[in-house]
């Protein structure tokens, strides 16, 4: 393989990996501010920030347990409306109802033993 084409193969790799990291920061952001936090407090109340100043784990008292697992419903609650969303769009290019499409592709929970 040549030198350009392995550069070239290393830029590709670079920018997905920039295009992901910028889509997690925007989705992270996102979620904070429903919470009206910054990031860090956001990163902090949920346990993902990785240390306090002294390198000693970071345990939250800023986000009561049931804030925190309100937060894991919300997020749980705005992927499957997502799913519902792509799927809907799915069946609707396929000409079908929701229902059909489900039925069509095997996904509907009854359509695995017909």
């Amino acid at each position: 393989m040549s030198s350009l084409m392995m550069r070239h193969m290393v830029d590709m790799d670079h920018l997905q990996a920039a295009r992901a990291a910028t889509r997690e920061q925007r989705e992270l952001e996102s979620r904070a501010a429903q919470y009206g936090m910054s990031v860090e407090d956001y990163l902090r109340a949920t346990g993902q920030w990785p240390t306090d100043e002294d390198g000693m784990a970071y345990i939250n008292l800023k986000m009561s347990k049931l804030a925190r697992i309100e937060a894991d419903h919300t997020q749980a609650a705005q992927r499957a409306t997502e799913l519902q969303r792509s799927m809907e769009d799915e069946a609707d290019e396929a000409g079908m109802t929701v229902a059909e499409y489900m039925h069509s592709t095997g996904q509907w929970p009854m359509s695995k033993g017909e």
